[in-house]
């Protein structure tokens, strides 16, 4: 597996100002003074005329930013999702926007959209840990909300993905057993067990399951590169943390 790659499944706005160069009059020429002082009159116009509308879209946006936050904060989801929304028109990739809408969808019980945002804002920023614990309660909380006698195994395979983000690599194998038991032929699920004992440092368990993923799935290419990391781990001869 390469270790840079995600083994289961900004631009920021600065206000950045422009300068103006002052210009000294060297010459007692009445004319050159007068052409000079146009010149800079013309030059300041141009600074403000362009500056002006650029400085002040980053204050509308980061107060919406900030908006959404106060909203949501105030119970107000509806609303904090739209406040977020309308910050991600001129930022489209603000993880930080993304992960204030992924929990605005949540007080409002919108689970698709909920995940949609978390996820979106973890593959922009995969260290972003605040999105990576949002999702894996956001999983939670639609599982409580559903029939828990009757999980389907995609909301248990999510459950192990957002587990496994989190660094929760037991409940991970346990979501994804769980999602075994409704579909034993579920290769994804294997997958993710190969990649939670991979991280565990348990390089035989790791292996035995990337090789069923991949003898019920031959080309899945995840998998096959897990079980290249587990052969390496077991290579290494590191000792197992069981």
């Amino acid at each position: 597996m390469n270790p840079d790659a995600d083994p289961v499944t900004t631009p920021t706005t600065d206000a950045g100002g422009s300068s103006v160069r002052h210009v000294q009059l060297a010459s007692s020429s009445k004319r050159l003074y007068w052409g000079a002082a146009i010149v800079v009159v013309l030059a300041l116009g141009c600074y403000f005329a362009v500056r002006a509308p650029t400085k002040s879209k980053p204050l509308d946006s980061e107060n919406e930013l900030a908006r959404s936050v106060r909203l949501y904060n105030a119970g107000q989801y509806r609303q904090a999702a739209e406040a977020a929304q309308a910050f991600l028109k001129t930022n489209p990739n603000s993880v930080e926007a993304l992960n204030n809408l992924a929990v605005s969808y949540l007080g409002l019980r919108q689970w698709d959209d909920a995940i949609r945002n978390a996820q979106e804002a973890i593959r922009l920023k995969p260290g972003f840990q605040l999105a990576r614990n949002n999702l894996a309660w956001i999983l939670k909380e639609q599982e409580k909300a559903g029939s828990p006698s009757a999980p389907t195994p995609e909301s248990l395979l999510n459950l192990s993905l957002a587990d496994f983000q989190a660094g929760r690599f037991s409940e991970c194998i346990s979501a994804a057993q769980g999602a075994l038991k409704l579909r034993p032929n579920f290769a994804e699920a294997y997958n993710n067990i190969g990649a939670c004992y991979a991280a565990l440092n348990i390089p035989e368990e790791a292996i035995r399951a990337d090789q069923e993923a991949l003898r019920l799935k031959p080309d899945f290419v995840l998998a096959r590169n897990n079980l290249a990391w587990a052969m390496k781990l077991q290579g290494n001869g590191s000792p197992a943390k069981r």
